[in-house]
């Protein structure tokens, strides 16, 4: 599932969907960090979350504690590298802030994945779902 990431740190934090979501992939990673972390890309920037919880943290134990094969990305060629076969849970967390429109997007392997890259690697793993999936793109 591609959504607004803010919006998705707001449920984590509030309604427990860290244990639902197979696949997380956008911007925002600001609002996934504690005002004490700093961002691993800006590292002059830091969290925004003023609970002190990292989501990211959270949402990987979670995964590790029920024995889930879960991956946390930040860049695109960290999402290049993902084996759908391998991974049933996926968190990409691609920006600080709002993911850069195409044209100004770095399409190297430090940058950004594009809106298509990101589907196409949530596709990957949300068809191995038997039970089907939803898929939620903004762009």
């Amino acid at each position: 599932m591609i959504i607004l990431l803010k919006t998705a740190a707001k449920w984590l934090a509030c309604s427990g969907l860290i244990k639902i979501e197979h696949v997380l992939l956008g911007g925002g990673r600001r609002h996934w960090l504690p005002k004490v972390a700093h961002d691993p890309e800006q590292t002059k920037e830091e969290g925004r979350r003023l609970d002190g919880r990292n989501l990211i943290d959270d949402w990987a134990r979670d995964k590790k504690k029920r024995g889930l094969k879960a991956e946390y990305v930040w860049n695109k060629g960290q999402l290049d590298k993902i084996n759908p076969n391998q991974v049933d849970y996926l968190l990409g967390l691609f920006s600080y802030s709002h993911m850069d429109f195409e044209a100004d997007r770095d399409p190297g392997p430090s940058g950004d994945p594009s809106l298509a890259d990101m589907t196409r690697s949530a596709l990957s793993i949300l068809l191995k779902n038997p039970k089907g999936f939803f898929l939620f793109v903004e762009g």
